[in-house]
């Protein structure tokens, strides 16, 4: 059941961070707001669908970690390494502030903000 929702939850973020909408990404943020265990369960998957992007940027094979294709094929047409770099450290440093128990509400409207910047207008 987690694992589904969390498989969820990264598709509207990642869906979010192609239309480009930050009150989409933020929407697809807040439940994680309220649980940290599919919090960390969710930035875990989103480091390893960025990692992936990045590996179909140069690659053109299907091993991927996580399932979502399309999004990450997606995500690597519209996104720089460098930006995709940005997000994987966005988002470790949102996992270690999660696990020294910082405010969820505001460590999620922070890692909104961060992966937005890292998308070009």
């Amino acid at each position: 059941e987690e694992g589904h929702t969390a498989l969820i939850a990264v598709d509207r973020i990642t869906s979010a961070l192609i239309s480009k909408n930050e009150y989409d990404l933020l929407a697809a943020l807040s439940p994680l707001c309220k649980d940290k265990e599919l919090c960390s369960l969710v930035f875990a998957m989103l480091i390893a669908t960025f990692r992936d992007t990045i590996a179909l940027k140069y690659s053109k094979k299907e091993a991927l970690i996580i399932p979502s294709r399309k999004n990450s094929s997606e995500l690597s047409k519209k996104l720089s390494s460098g930006a995709l770099l940005s997000m994987i450290t966005a988002v470790e440093n949102a996992k270690i502030k999660l696990n020294k128990n910082v405010n969820q509400n505001l460590l999620i409207t922070a890692l909104c903000g961060e992966l937005s910047s890292a998308v070009p207008v």
